[in-house]
């Protein structure tokens, strides 16, 4: 923003500049070419005095060269118009004006393609007009002033332009650091950091008051999450215990009563809402907190998590098979995610999969990304359901009708993001879903 701030203001001087060099520029080259005919006309004159007191017939060439000025050209002519001396004889000799009025009496002051003429009578004593004193500037020397002037006011309007793109980026420094302090909080305040704020300037006014804006709302943002996640805290202390209570009286109910229908159904009930409670304080926590990520050997959380759910996929008749040789990719994400992610995706996948069918679990590494990826051959769910089936409580078609709770992959999601990854449900070619977890790939060995 500073770049575009100082290049913006140093712009707008360059248009006015040209603006008004461009008239300066002008206006100069013609007070150039007027002091140019005025010189001519006073040398002009000057000339004939002095040749008038020598007489016509008496001044050659060299004596008119001895009275030429630097850079002009010295001619006279006899009564009738004729050449007799020239300061440069040996040089092309320009057409010259018509100089019939000068030999009249009259001076003679005009512009030529050769350059500035000067003509002026030249009279000898009591015998009228003798002849005519000429005086050319050539045309280098009227080019000459005028690109000197030019040059100058170009140097003038560079160093203005300069300055200006100095004064501008230094401006638009001052104007943007506050702003970039309070882009880079913004961000701390974002990731987590809640004890983020902005120092508070005198001027501007504006960002002042944008910054004690700022301030008040990263405090009331930190005061509403702390009272939060107190409450949250405070919640998970209250309903552990009576849960925990309940559940003790109803194993007991189960235990006199094993064949009551009711208790068992009021027991599955309650263990479906400690776990309620425990997977919402989880997904609380990842939402207030910025985990650090570590690296993780996919293959080697795989292999673990394929042992752990195999004896559960026997019984209901269904294979789990890994597709990752030997150490698999590595990917960065919290401590303990993978395995959460794998934990939920098989538990999904094997109360869908039906009898006899495959649960696969690979890996496919695409440039910076790993993918983890769990294929089952269940129902499958429709677009809109795969869409919605990371939100909280969205509860999918279950076979099974145990149920869940509506929360396990709304907190798969926040862990994959918390490592700067993304979750996703695709249709499996055949039928069925796999269940996608995307990971920063690394290329460090993880942490022993």
């Amino acid at each position: 923003m500073s770049r575009y701030l100082s290049r913006a203001v140093a712009a707008f001087v360059a248009l006015v500049l040209v603006a008004f060099i461009v008239p300066i520029a002008l206006l100069s080259s013609r007070l150039v070419q007027a002091e140019l005919q005025e010189r001519a006309d006073r040398h002009a004159a000057t000339l004939a005095a002095v040749v008038g007191g020598f007489g016509v017939d008496q001044v050659d060439d060299a004596t008119l060269a001895a009275q030429a000025r630097d850079g002009e050209r010295a001619l006279l002519t006899d009564g009738t118009g004729r050449v007799v001396a020239d300061s440069a004889p040996d040089e092309p000799r320009q057409v010259l004006p018509d100089l019939a009025a000068v030999l009249r009496g009259d001076a003679l002051s005009a512009a030529t393609e050769g350059g500035v003429v000067a003509a002026a009578p030249v009279a000898g004593a009591g015998e009228g007009i003798r002849g005519a004193a000429v005086v050319v500037l050539p045309v280098d020397a009227a080019t000459a002033r005028t690109r000197g002037v030019g040059v100058t006011l170009l140097v003038i309007g560079i160093a203005v332009v300069l300055a200006a793109w100095v004064f501008g980026a230094l401006l638009a420094r001052s104007l943007v650091r506050p702003v970039e302090q309070m882009d880079h909080q913004a961000a701390a305040l974002a990731a987590g950091d809640l004890s983020a704020r902005v120092d508070v300037m005198e001027r501007p006014a504006e960002l002042r008051r944008l910054a004690v804006t700022f301030n008040d709302m990263a405090a009331r943002l930190q005061s509403l999450v702390q009272s939060q996640r107190a409450f949250v805290s405070d919640a998970a202390h209250q309903l552990r215990t009576p849960l925990t209570a309940l559940r003790l009286r109803l194993e007991a109910l189960e235990d006199r009563a094993p064949d009551d229908a009711d208790v068992t159904v009021a027991l599955r009930e309650a263990g479906r809402l400690r776990r309620l409670v425990e997977e919402l304080l989880t997904l609380t926590r990842l939402e207030h907190e910025a985990p650090a990520t570590v690296a993780v050997d996919l293959g080697s959380v795989i292999t673990e998590r394929c042992e752990l759910w195999t004896a559960l996929a026997e019984e209901r008749g269904v294979h789990v098979r890994a597709h990752v040789a030997g150490q698999g990719p590595l990917a960065r994400a919290v401590p303990g995610a993978v395995e959460q992610v794998l934990d939920n995706y098989l538990e999904n996948a094997l109360r869908v999969a039906p009898s006899d069918s495959d649960v696969v679990i690979s890996t496919d590494q695409r440039g910076s990304l790993v993918e983890l990826q769990v294929a089952d051959r269940g129902p499958g769910l429709s677009p809109d359901q795969r869409e919605r089936a990371f939100d909280r409580f969205w509860r999918g078609p279950d076979p099974t009708g145990g149920g869940g709770t509506g929360l396990g992959l709304a907190i798969v999601a926040r862990l994959v993001a918390a490592g700067g990854g993304r979750a996703r449900l695709d249709a499996r070619p055949g039928g069925g879903t796999i269940a996608v977890a995307t990971f920063p790939a690394v290329d460090e060995p993880p942490p022993v």
